[in-house]
């Protein structure tokens, strides 16, 4: 689902997925700072919709309060999400953060699966068989 603000690009938008009768995609109108259905999605992505500092951070707060914990947030743009007092929200890795967790949490659950990555182990010696694609996954279970 897409938020837009512009009525044009609304119908131009429509059209488009008309046009490859997409049944899995849509483009609603709307204001981002009066937008109340932020906690019905699991990710949220948006790319600097908002040129103004102050309304940004507005809709990023409000984005924050209704978000359900776990909804997972990719901000890819110049300034960061910055935590704001009474919010449960943290950076995982830039642009991507998580809401429902602190910072603290994240960052022991990001070692973690950092820890589990494939790049990060070497195949054991008592490993000698062949295990095809299966190695990656083998030598992390094995590691872990």
């Amino acid at each position: 689902v897409g938020l837009e603000y512009d009525p044009a690009y609304v119908r131009a938008a429509q059209k488009l997925l008309g046009s490859v009768a997409s049944e899995t995609c849509e483009v609603i109108e709307g204001d981002a700072l009066k937008f109340e259905g932020y906690g019905a999605y699991d990710v949220i992505y948006f790319y600097r919709p908002l040129r103004d500092d102050a309304r940004l951070r507005q809709m990023e707060v409000r984005i924050i309060e209704q978000a359900d914990p776990g909804t997972i947030i990719i901000a890819p743009y110049d300034t960061a999400l910055a935590p704001h007092p009474g919010w449960t929200c943290a950076q995982v890795i830039s642009p991507i953060f998580i809401t429902g967790l602190t910072q603290a949490q994240v960052d022991v659950w990001h070692e973690d699966a950092v820890r589990t990555a494939p790049e990060r182990v070497k195949r054991p010696a008592e490993m000698r068989f062949q295990t095809g694609f299966w190695t990656p996954l083998l030598e992390v279970a094995h590691y872990n």
